[in-house]
């Protein structure tokens, strides 16, 4: 019964992106094997694959700056490739990790900082919180989201309208924070101050 429960844990937690050759048991491929076969779909340009191969690798091995810096590099060739502000977004938050976990001396940083610098930056950041009124509700835009949750939806209940948007009501003056997942289930998070 416990191999069973892990079999399907595995599956449930790595779920292959649409297209993508079904993998059975990704539990079984060492860290070395799913970075390898990362680079194999990278190459081919079929960045979904390689992203999923990694997203595996990072879940298992959260401080592999292997796996860590290689998903960010494939978000932004991705990006690139698509033309995706989002996985542009998403690139920069893998390589802000890689940064916070890189061994001393590894010599990547000098690279991915010049990366960083040159991406524009997250408005989100910049911005400080999303204000909402009590009076009025308030739509963000955002790109391609499957589900959200408030952490206080006392104070601001959010509802994915669409997959690029969220409405935001706010219920009583306060702060919380709302979340949105891809597909891929990576979450952004938006800090939302509701007012007057």
């Amino acid at each position: 019964m416990r191999t069973l429960l892990l079999v399907f844990a595995a599956t449930v937690v790595h779920a292959a992106p649409p297209g993508a050759e079904v993998v059975t048991d990704a539990s079984s491929m060492s860290t070395t094997e799913l970075l390898e076969r990362a680079r194999t779909e990278a190459k081919e340009s079929r960045f979904d694959k390689a992203i999923w191969f990694l997203t595996v690798c990072v879940q298992r091995e959260p401080k592999n700056h292997d796996c860590v810096v290689s998903l960010a590099s494939n978000y932004g060739r991705r990006g690139a490739y698509n033309r995706s502000r989002s996985d542009e977004l998403e690139a920069a938050r893998w390589y802000k990790r890689f940064l916070e976990i890189a061994p001393h001396g590894d010599r990547r940083v000098a690279r991915v900082e010049e990366l960083l610098g040159s991406l524009p930056p997250d408005p989100r950041e910049a911005a400080g919180p999303v204000r909402v009124s009590l009076e009025t509700p308030r739509v963000l835009r955002v790109h391609q989201l499957t589900r959200v949750s408030s952490s206080n939806p006392e104070v601001v209940t959010a509802v994915l309208q669409a997959d690029d948007e969220i409405r935001l009501e706010g219920k009583r003056v306060g702060k919380a924070r709302v979340t949105g997942w891809n597909k891929e289930g990576t979450a952004t998070h938006w800090d939302i101050a509701v007012g007057k």
